[in-house]
C-alpha cells in the first residue's frame, strides 16, 4: 500500500481547488525547504475489504479485492479483479 501526498494548494490549480485543499501551498516554509519535500506520519490505517457488486454476485464473481491501473479521461478508476 502506499500513501501518498497530493499538492492540491498548487497555484495550477482552480481557486476551488486551492480552498479546498487548505489555501496555496508555501514553498519557502521551513518544512519543505529543509526536507525538500512536504511530508507526513501516519499513526494508523484501517483496511477494509469491500463488498461484492450486485453484478458480481449474480454472475458468481464475488470480488475480494481491486487493482486500480490508471483513470479513464472521465476521471473513473479502471479496475481489475483480484
Amino acid at each position: 500500500m502506499q500513501l501518498s501526498l497530493w499538492p492540491g494548494g498548487s497555484e495550477d490549480y482552480a481557486q476551488g481547488t486551492i480552498d479546498w485543499a487548505g489555501g496555496e501551498i508555501d514553498w519557502n516554509s521551513s518544512d519543505y525547504r529543509e526536507a525538500g519535500y512536504y511530508w507526513f506520519p501516519v499513526q494508523s490505517v484501517s483496511i477494509q475489504c469491500a463488498n461484492a457488486t450486485l453484478g458480481d454476485v449474480a454472475e458468481g464473481r464475488p470480488s475480494t479485492g481491486w487493482v486500480y491501473t490508471g483513470n479513464m479521461s472521465e476521471g473513473t478508476p479502471v479496475r481489475e479483479e483480484s
